[in-house]
């Protein structure tokens, strides 16, 4: 339900994402591999890590923005067709992430 309706959940949401954002951590930060790439101009970004708990994970309403097609929670995994296929360099900054938590 809509977080506005219960207050509980609401100050629940609050609380877990203060705590999310406190940890974050660069994982990559530079050239992008990417299609739309020239001679004369390129793609560069700033990836974070910010790990989520699983019931911060379960209030998040993931709905797909101006740029993306579709949004989902997938798994790490080469098994998972959607990970394995990840638009430009975005596989690679997930695995630079999930490497993180393997440490």
């Amino acid at each position: 339900g809509n977080l506005a309706d219960d207050p509980l959940k609401a100050e629940a949401f609050r609380r877990h994402s203060e705590q999310l954002f406190q940890n974050g951590r660069v994982v990559y930060e530079g050239y992008v591999d990417d299609p739309r790439n020239t001679d004369n101009a390129w793609m560069e970004t700033s990836a974070m890590h910010f790990h989520c708990s699983e019931e911060l994970g379960r209030m998040l309403p993931l709905h797909a923005g101006d740029d993306a097609a579709a949004v989902a929670w997938i798994d790490v995994s080469d098994e998972d067709e959607r990970f394995r296929n990840l638009y430009a360099s975005h596989k690679d900054m997930v695995l630079a992430a999930a490497k993180y938590l393997i440490e």
